[in-house]
């Protein structure tokens, strides 16, 4: 175990022998299977949050369009994702977390906008 309290620099020091070629081996297939259920997870959010939003569709247009734009633009949606993981961390399911993680990317898209508000952007 590395003591913090030493100067030197671990990653540095880190060697590179066969030993830590086959465990990046298999933290490759682990970060493969992981991203899969990442994605797996991030087109159902996706999915839901064009779903949820065109089903309130509202006025003013300009709102709803610049609104949909930033929604379906192709961004992370980090925190929708983290939002379902902490509940399945906890124990709760996907299903009970879609709403909230939905809710969370809403939020994160109104800021947008308010701020753009805000700065008088176009």
């Amino acid at each position: 175990m590395h003591d913090p309290s030493t100067k030197s620099d671990v990653l540095e020091n880190a060697s590179d022998d066969n030993e830590n070629r086959s465990l990046q081996s298999q933290r490759t297939k682990i970060d493969f299977l992981a991203s899969k259920e990442l994605n797996k997870r991030l087109a159902i959010i996706d999915e839901e949050i064009i779903r949820v939003f065109e089903s309130e569709r509202g006025e003013p247009k300009i709102l709803y369009d610049t609104a949909i734009h930033l929604l379906q633009a192709g961004g992370k949606h980090i925190r929708s994702l983290l939002t379902a993981l902490s509940c399945e961390a906890v124990g709760g399911s996907f299903n009970e977390a879609l709403p909230f993680a939905v809710a969370t990317e809403f939020v994160q898209t109104a800021s947008l906008i308010h701020d753009d508000v805000i700065d008088d952007d176009t």
